[in-house]
């Protein structure tokens, strides 16, 4: 008998063991002197920066009865194929205290434009031919994020940021579907998402360089009609993202 692993054992493992390495490297960096922390920004209140990266933006999808039912029976199978994103946005970040516990927490508000694109793939007459439907967005992306960062060890630290976020979608065309000859996926513009991720703090003189990466997970359902053969596939739509993105902060 096959034996079905869904991720989730794989997760708690995977965040257990970054959590040992942050407070591993936490009590490393408390062996540092004070003299240690001649770089920038080491307890300014506010700084700003710029970000730029990519993103893999797909969706959490969800049939619909039409499908199982056999009602939509143009199609075989259906799946999302990921194309490369551009994510371009300013920083501006809070320092929440100085005493000992607030030191390590940053509160960060990160708009952003957010070019996406992804494909559904629908294979139809016993996966003779496909059919590609292109779902491409310009998302102004809204997240505040609490940011929870290791002491200093030398000129880095590690961190966490976990938050909200809400997007607009600019290029939704979600009223393309009250005709039902429409031929698109057709998608609402308005996306309330979580996030959560992790990075490194390299410090310079002048300003600091933090790779990060980053996941975005949609709350809300982003179908917006059962009209259709594509559209009525589908059950509900809900947004993934994933970041990958370079801060520069002076």
């Amino acid at each position: 008998m096959r034996r079905i692993n869904n991720g989730n054992s794989f997760n708690i493992r995977s965040f257990k063991i970054s959590l040992v390495c942050l407070l591993l490297l936490s009590n490393l960096g408390k062996a540092q002197s004070k003299d240690s922390k001649l770089f920038y920004d080491y307890a300014r209140t506010f700084h700003f920066g710029f970000t730029i990266g990519t993103n893999l933006a797909g969706f959490k999808y969800e049939m619909s009865p039409a499908w199982y039912s056999k009602k939509i029976d143009t199609f075989n199978s259906v799946s999302f194929e990921k194309s490369p994103g551009i994510t371009l946005g300013g920083v501006m970040n809070l320092h929440l205290g100085k005493s000992e516990l607030m030191e390590h927490f940053d509160l960060r508000f990160i708009p952003s434009l957010v070019l996406s694109s992804r494909k559904a793939v629908f294979t139809v007459n016993d996966n003779s031919f496909k059919i590609d439907k292109p779902v491409e967005s310009a998302i102004i992306n809204l997240p505040l994020l609490l940011k929870f960062k290791s002491d200093r060890f030398g000129s880095i630290r590690f961190y966490t940021i976990a938050g909200l976020a809400y997007g607009y979608d600019l290029s939704s065309d979600s009223k393309s579907n009250n005709n039902k000859l429409s031929n698109s996926i057709a998608i609402g513009p308005s996306n309330f998402n979580y996030e959560y991720g992790l990075g490194l703090d390299i410090y310079f003189p002048f300003f600091k360089f933090s790779p990060e990466i980053k996941w975005s997970r949609g709350f809300n359902d982003l179908k917006v009609s059962d009209e259709g053969n594509y559209n009525g596939s589908f059950k509900s739509l809900k947004s993934q993202i994933a970041f990958i993105s370079l801060y520069f902060e002076g």
